[in-house]
């Protein structure tokens, strides 16, 4: 269908605020709808590819692409990690982050950056489902104005003269799609992006991963992006080293990460245990906890829906009060989310929920529906209290409004505990990003879980990752005001007391890239430095200019970058220098979750470690590249060995 809906119309005019997304001025009554890849030439008709222009505007336009983009403005980890993948120059990259962290926009940015640069001609994004493909396509093209194929199969060719890459699923990759994509990237530079590449596995009953390695095995760039870097059944994952404590990822966020950085929410966990009397080929009278059979335990569910259980009742009443008391307090259009053990079960969880019983709206997605997909689009977009899903939102969907979760699933694997009912829930929108950046505090997800001995180990390990947060977040406040190297000096920071003036400050604050300018940062403080009478301390002065280039964002622009900045070892060397940084800090975390109290101390002796095993590690002590390349892989061990508790004991016991 060429012309948008009613309903898109208006999801285009709320995203816009009412103004043409070309010339900014306020959309008239006969604004247009308008397909930003043109329908004429394989554009859909897709909220991705729309984009709401005045009349003029849009004639102007005619059958052209012409977008507005959307500014990129990446968190702070997301330019870390940018920063990182630049300078290791590595061919096959991996990015662990905590589901709703922003992975997916991460690696648009850098995809952005190798088309900018030419390292790549064309892109392959490998995604777990279809619902997810549209997001993909509405990150390249709302944020860095790059068009993305989505119609891509065994029955349809790469449209490489329209498009600058191409998104399918891991359900796509058979023999002759393998087989075009490995021809393809002999003639071409291409990356690939293999998003939940947990889903791939060297052998075993899916041919994914031996597909995948065939079509790629050319490719002059992988990105790895998964934020559950493991498999149920143990077997490998293909294109990620694997070392002796597990996979050797490239770069790290933690839920603790995430939550500190307000992008992502606090869960809370309600534990509910219903006793349940079965009649039948599988009876069963008992607690529905203590039942083992995944069978047994999908017929419980049943029952229990359509008997009308009073313990779910009141399951689900307090779960629907809590989304009531959100809505009322501080997000109107916050959801709540059911995960039902099958189709039947969740049609008729609906019934019940829409009758008098509840009165509450609901919409089913399965993934057995076709129409499952717009279903996901049409209830993120709306302001719909309630969504029962089967196996259709995990990995990957996007619907940051969600803030209770109840969970009737018959799975209790960690995975799938992770990338549903927690992955759903913590995702914050962009307002609650913004406030937690003011207020340095983050919201409140709720789930509700059955109280089995598997899934209260899951939820410990999550409220585990809660508690190291809140242990960071107070070691930040204490250390604050201070410098800290790992020659476990603590150094309290000098008072700066220089005049900058507004014309200083503007310099400062708009050079266009702190990392690929940093000259002119050096420029500009020593400028200030110049004009002023007091005397300063040469690590003062360093502080100056990293403070400076702290404060200026990583743009989705890479114009006059050259290599040559990328081979510069001061820039390779700083890198290290954050990665061990952090490392530290994880470590430090665990010391203090273990009851070692004093904060500081802790940082010290940590740098101690280091430096009685490589010697004086620091900033200061100028360090060679193999040297911290030694540190950093002793840390990511020892951080590993740590997580266990008894290894844990003993190391506190050498502090």
């Amino acid at each position: 269908m060429r012309a948008f809906s009613g309903a898109q119309r208006k999801s285009l005019y709320n995203s816009s605020e009412g103004r043409c997304q070309s010339c900014g001025k306020p959309l008239p009554e006969n604004w247009h709808a308008d397909h930003i890849i043109p329908f004429s030439k394989g554009g859909e008709t897709h909220l991705a590819n729309g984009q709401a222009l005045c009349p003029s505007c849009n004639l102007s336009k005619s059958n052209t692409m012409k977008v507005k983009r959307k500014t990129f403005e990446p968190r702070d980890w997301q330019a870390h990690c940018y920063r990182d993948y630049i300078t290791r120059k590595k061919k096959i990259y991996s990015i662990g982050a905590v589901p709703g962290a922003g992975k997916s926009k991460t690696a648009a940015f850098i995809i952005d950056y190798l088309l900018e640069v030419k390292k790549i001609d064309f892109f392959f994004v490998i995604s777990p489902q279809e619902n997810k493909k549209p997001e993909w396509r509405e990150d390249f093209l709302a944020y860095f104005g790059i068009p993305i194929q989505l119609d891509y199969s065994s029955d349809t060719k790469i449209k490489k003269k329209i498009f600058k890459g191409a998104v399918m699923t891991y359900a796509g990759l058979n023999e002759s799609t393998a087989k075009e994509i490995n021809k393809f990237c002999k003639k071409h530079k291409v990356a690939v992006v293999f998003d939940e590449i947990h889903h791939l596995s060297e052998s075993g009953h899916s041919a994914w991963g031996t597909y995948a390695q065939l079509a790629f095995s050319n490719a002059e760039r992988v990105i790895s992006l998964s934020g559950t870097f493991w498999r149920e059944d143990k077997m490998k994952i293909p294109f990620l080293e694997l070392g002796p404590k597990g996979y050797n990822i490239d770069f790290v966020y933690s839920y603790a990460d995430s939550i500190n950085d307000g992008n992502s929410r606090k869960i809370q966990f309600s534990f509910y245990d219903p006793k349940i009397d079965i009649k039948g080929k599988y009876p069963y009278n008992g607690l529905l906890s203590e039942i083992e059979k995944e069978n047994q335990l999908n017929l419980a569910y049943r029952a229990l829906v359509s008997e009308k259980s009073i313990d779910l009742a009141d399951v689900i009443e307090h779960a629907y009060s809590k989304l009531q008391e959100i809505r009322n307090a501080d997000m109107p259009n916050a959801g709540m989310i059911l995960f039902a053990p099958d189709k039947n079960t969740a049609y008729a969880l609906q019934r019940w929920l829409e009758s008098p019983s509840f009165n509450i709206q609901s919409t089913v997605v399965t993934s057995e529906d076709q129409a499952s997909s717009k279903e996901i689009q049409r209830f993120k977009d709306s302001d719909d209290e309630c969504i029962i899903a089967v196996n259709m939102i995990s990995e990957g969907v996007d619907i940051p409004r969600l803030r209770v979760g109840v969970y009737l699933s018959i799975y209790k694997t960690y995975l799938y505990f992770m990338q549903s009912i927690v992955g759903r829930t913590i995702r914050v929108t962009q307002e609650e990003y913004r406030r937690s950046q003011i207020s340095n505090s983050v919201n409140y997800s709720y789930a509700y879980i059955l109280e089995h001995p598997e899934l209260k180990r899951h939820s410990e390990q999550v409220l585990e990752e809660i508690e190291l947060a809140e242990i960071e977040h107070e070691r930040d406040k204490v250390i604050k005001e201070s410098d800290l190297d790992l020659d476990g000096d603590l150094r309290e920071r000098n008072g700066i007391d220089i005049d900058l003036t507004v014309e200083d400050l503007d310099k400062i604050t708009h050079i266009s890239d702190g990392i690929q300018h940093s000259q002119q940062a050096i420029d500009i403080v020593d400028s200030i430095l110049a004009a002023s009478t007091i005397p300063l301390p040469p690590d003062d002065r360093v502080r100056m200019i990293q403070a400076a280039m702290d404060k200026l964002p990583v743009l989705n622009t890479h114009t006059n970058t050259s290599d040559s900045f990328f081979d510069d070892p001061a820039a390779i060397i700083e890198s290290f220098y954050e990665r061990i940084d952090r490392l530290r800090n994880k470590i430090g975390g665990l010391v203090l979750a273990r009851g070692y109290s004093n904060q500081k101390d802790v940082w010290r002796q940590v740098g101690r470690h280091v430096n009685f095993k490589f010697g004086r590690i620091g900033r200061k002590h100028d360090n060679d590249i193999e040297t911290l390349k030694k540190v950093e892989l002793h840390l990511k061990d020892l951080f590993l060995d740590l997580k266990d508790g008894n290894n844990l004991e003993a190391f506190v016991k050498t502090l």
